[in-house]
């Protein structure tokens, strides 16, 4: 590989490793690399250095012009690395800015103007520009110099300075504080914020159903024979024992007469029950959570629901009790057990004149 000359732009200097850590041969492909700091990269770095800018661009323009001081004072040739020589140029170009289509006003043009010497002094040798500078890049081709660029992979982390990161955190703490507000969200209990029901339709209770139930409680309630008939004559003493074991037969028209309301409101009661199941079987119950999604606790809460028409919304107390059968009637008691009713009381209590009250009032 040829030798090579390159000319450092102040970039070089500020965005990347220090001039003595960088592999320039490879870089250049190169055997030999002589590198020039020109007068002009000298000022520009100073400037930087004294120029309320990043402190980090500070800090880097300063460290350059350090370790540049104490290159200048080695004995020449300065070897940086293993065929790396850095020179420094004595001067600022000589040459006709005008003529060379250049402006005396921008530090770009003196560093084209350095190069464009050192190859009017150094024919053969053609320099070119280490930058990664667009515009001096653009400028430079207009002059028929050759570009160059450093691999990006060694380019410096663009740092953010002290102050700077502090401003930043600053920044972050105020938009986590204004955003500190609680997200309420109502859910169901399935964890979602919708709820599909299937609603079932109406069951209708069969006729057949009714008579089969009727002829149940008719079997276990049946009534009562008023009517004595043995189908013979009886004798004193069995009408007496009659008398006695059976219950009197205005009692027995009087339960029987209770139990045909008794049969109809069960028969109602059938009809409502099965009402009452049907409005169960198409009734939800509705769990509405509260979840708070936000950064920050919420308090003094109101929600506000709205249900669209279309069903009956109730609170769970609200709901109405299933029907309760009518209850079932006592037996008219006979002779005998209101007479071993009246013989079972207290002996204070017991007389012919009660006992003959008791049983009177219930013949009467």
């Amino acid at each position: 590989m040829p030798s090579k000359v390159a000319f450092l732009d102040t970039n070089t200097f500020l965005h990347y490793p220090p001039v003595d850590q960088i592999d320039w041969r490879a870089a250049l492909e190169a055997d030999e690399v002589v590198l020039i700091v020109a007068p002009v990269i000298i000022r520009e770095l100073n400037l930087r250095k004294d120029t309320p800018t990043s402190p980090k661009i500070r800090e880097r323009a300063a460290a350059a012009l350090r370790r540049l001081h104490n290159l200048f004072d080695s004995t020449p040739p300065i070897m940086i690395r293993d065929g790396v020589e850095l020179q420094f140029r004595p001067q600022d170009p000589l040459i006709d800015f005008a003529e060379q289509n250049l402006s005396r006003d921008v530090s770009d043009d003196y560093l084209i103007a350095s190069t464009l010497e050192f190859a009017q002094d150094h024919p053969g040798t053609p320099p070119f520009i280490v930058t990664e500078d667009l515009c001096l890049k653009l400028k430079s081709k207009t002059h028929g110099i050759l570009v160059r660029q450093l691999p990006s992979t060694l380019r410096l982390p663009d740092e953010v300075d002290a102050s700077q990161k502090r401003i930043t955190q600053l920044e972050r703490e105020v938009s986590r504080l204004q955003n500190r507000i609680p997200v309420l969200k109502l859910y169901f209990a399935n964890g979602q914020d919708r709820l599909h029901l299937r609603v079932s339709p109406l069951q209708q209770l069969e006729p057949d159903a009714i008579a089969r139930s009727m002829e149940a409680i008719r079997a276990k309630h049946p009534k009562l024979q008023t009517n004595i008939d043995v189908g013979r004559p009886v004798t004193l003493g069995e009408m007496i024992g009659i008398t006695f074991a059976g219950i009197p037969a205005e009692h027995a028209k009087e339960y029987n007469e209770k139990l045909d309301a008794f049969y109809l409101e069960h028969e109602q009661y059938l009809v409502r029950l099965q009402d009452y199941r049907n409005l169960r079987a198409r009734t939800a119950e509705l769990k509405i959570m509260l979840a708070n999604e936000g950064t920050c606790p919420a308090d003094d809460i109101d929600i506000y629901m709205h249900f669209p028409d279309g069903f009956e919304l109730v609170n769970g107390e609200d709901l109405d009790e299933p029907p309760k059968p009518p209850k079932s009637l006592r037996k008219p008691a006979t002779m005998q057990e209101l007479i071993a009713g009246a013989a079972a009381m207290p002996s204070r209590f017991r007389s012919f004149g009660d006992i003959e009250g008791r049983i009177g009032s219930r013949w009467q």
